[in-house]
């Protein structure tokens, strides 16, 4: 058989006309529409928030409480933090506890300390344990004591608040055996020392006798170097007063085993006796650009200064405005951490004084980010909490609309004309050998036999087949919706349903750190804003402590725009001291003192470039 060949057709449809219309009508309704001011349900208690129905005042959770300010399921008493299974009492954090301020699971008693995860149970009891499987009171699960006079402390044996450490007598101690204030270390004597074995004020380094000195074993003050005894003596060995260098005995010398007096200055551009540094004005400066006495920093102004930048007394950190600071960028007295805005602070970031931990706005807190004192936990705001994101509120005010009833119903009648055509099928002629084999066999009567007659053997007959055509064949016009004079039924949508609730928010404060903050990052204190990290009122930017401080990073202190900043009033970056201006723009401008405009400048009132 030969392959057949076909043409066509070519179809052509139109539905519809520049005339065709859908008739749809709807019909229905939506509302009633109720917009609700206040709703205020009636519930047992009152400001509760909890799941479950409690009794008592602004409990919050899954309730099933009583009380006033619990959190969690099954609880009762006052400011309980509960996980899952409820406890009684005052002030607990964790699980299955009764008692007052404990802190695990399956806890009674009072001041008790779980060294385990909340999901362990501790089974103590007694007075003031820390670990677990205890009884009694004041000890630990290797039996030391945890016995403090004072709160907030980690550790045993304090007399006082806030240290993280056993046997300190003092507030805000880090380690053990201090005696005095804010001491970083161990077996200090004093105020601010960050080292051990360190008698006196704001040292830096071990076993220093004396304030403000950098190194080992230096007696005096403003010593930076190791075993000088004196004031403002740089290097190792000296003794007298502002030398530079090596085993002099004297004052004023540069160089090394030198002994007497050298020039009344040995440095170069000094005004005043003494001074062995350069461009420095005072007595006894053995730095440079200082403006004081016994300073052996840089662009210090004030006494006994042994790093850079500072305004003040004793500091061996850098870039502080105040006394005896061991740590950097502090506006206070006695801090040994850095960018603190108070006193005796050995944490950072703090706005307050005693704290041991970092970016609290308070007093004597020993945990992080905390508004309030005496705060052991994290991210609280009162006193006295143990449990982190504690005494956190949040408000939110908004109009919340019921679901809004909507019935519709749509008909839809269908006419639609249909026109076109559909052309010709062609089959294009073909032709085909049909083969013959046929023998013609002829039955006779008897007597005449039978005869056969080959017609043909092996031949073939060709067929022609001619071309075939279907005419086209045109759509007259007929309607989508009455096909064939039968009625298409007319088509029906019902709608019922509500719309919404909708919620319109008007005011929303989330429950964070601290009191109208709108930082990024948490943040303690009050309406601070800015990427903070920090602590303080009113403050713009990032890891900054103090009052309305503004601009990028690492502020203390007062009213002051800028970075690497410390005191009140100051514009610039690394500037400390009081309403100093820098003119080095985004250049560390290294002033120090009061009323100074430009850069590199200690003292008061000056204007330029020093040094």
């Amino acid at each position: 058989m030969p392959p057949i060949r076909v043409t066509g057709p070519f179809i052509s449809i139109t539905v519809g006309s520049p005339e065709t219309r859908l008739g749809v009508s709807v019909a229905g309704g939506v509302g009633p529409i109720n917009i609700p001011i206040i709703n205020i349900p009636a519930t047992p208690g009152f400001g509760n928030s909890t799941d479950a129905p409690s009794s008592g005042f602004f409990n919050s959770g899954r309730g099933g409480t009583s009380g006033f300010g619990n959190f969690g399921p099954d609880t009762s008493g006052f400011f309980n933090f509960t996980r899952n299974l409820g406890s009684s009492g005052l002030l607990n954090a964790g699980l299955l506890q009764s008692g007052i301020h404990n802190f695990g699971n399956s806890i009674s008693g009072f001041e008790n300390t779980s060294n385990l995860d909340l999901e362990f149970r501790a089974l103590n009891s007694g007075l003031g344990n820390v670990g677990s499987r205890l009884s009694g009171i004041f000890h630990n699960s290797s039996g030391a004591s945890t016995f403090n006079l004072g709160s907030a402390n980690g550790g045993g044996l304090n007399f006082g608040s806030a240290n993280l450490g056993s046997f300190n007598l003092g507030n805000g101690n880090i380690g053990g055996f201090n005696i005095g204030d804010a001491n970083h270390g161990s077996a200090n004597f004093g105020f601010a020392n960050f080292g051990d074995n360190n008698f006196g004020f704001g040292n830096l380094g071990d076993f220093n006798l004396g304030f403000g000195n950098t190194g080992v074993g230096n007696i005096g003050f403003g010593n930076t170097g190791d075993y000088n005894i004196g004031f403002g003596n740089t290097g190792s060995g000296n003794i007298g007063l502002a030398n530079t260098g090596n085993g002099n005995s004297g004052v004023g010398f540069t160089g090394s085993n030198l002994f007497g007096f050298g020039g009344l200055n040995s440095g170069t551009n000094n005004t005043g006796l003494f001074n062995s540094g350069d461009g420095n004005t005072g007595f006894f400066n053995s730095g440079e650009g200082n403006f004081g006495i016994g300073n052996t920093g840089s662009y210090n102004t004030g006494i006994g200064n042994t790093s850079t930048a500072n305004t003040g007394i004793g500091n061996t950190g850098s870039f502080n405005t105040g006394l005896f600071n061991s740590g950097s960028l502090n506006t206070g007295l006695s801090n040994a951490g850095s960018t603190n805005t108070g006193n005796l602070n050995t944490g950072g970031l703090n706005t307050g004084d005693f704290n041991t931990g970092s970016g609290n706005t308070g007093y004597y807190n020993n945990g992080n980010l905390n508004t309030g004192a005496f705060n052991s936990g994290n991210r609280n705001n009162g006193y006295f909490w143990r449990a982190d994101d504690r005494g956190q509120f949040g408000f939110d005010f908004g109009i919340t609309m019921p679901g809004i009833p909507l019935n519709i119903g749509v008909n839809v009648d269908l006419a639609i004309p249909v026109t076109g055509f559909i052309d010709g099928i062609a089959v294009q002629p073909f032709s085909m050998d049909v083969p013959i084999d046929l023998n013609l066999f002829i039955d006779l009567p008897s007597p005449i036999p039978n005869v056969t007659i080959p017609l043909g053997d092996g031949e073939s007959i060709t067929v022609e087949i001619p071309k075939i055509v279907i005419n086209r064949f045109d759509l007259t016009g007929f309607n989508v919706g009455n096909v064939g004079g039968i009625p298409f039924s007319r088509m029906h949508i019902e709608i019922i349903n509500n719309v919404g609730p909708i919620s319109v928010p008007i005011l929303h404060i989330p429950a964070a750190p601290g009191v109208g903050n709108s930082t990024i990052n948490p943040t303690s204190g009050f309406f601070n804003s800015g990427p903070g990290a920090g602590s303080g009122f009113f403050n713009a930017g990032q890891f900054i402590s103090g009052f309305s401080n503004e601009g990028g990073r690492f502020l203390s202190g007062f009213e002051n725009i800028g970075q690497l900043t410390s005191g009140m009033g100051n514009i610039g970056n690394i500037v400390t001291g009081w309403y100093n201006t820098s003119t080095a723009g985004l250049t560390g401008a290294l002033l120090s003192g009061i009323g100074n405009v430009g850069s590199r400048l200690a003292g008061f009132l000056l204007s330029g470039t020093g040094q």
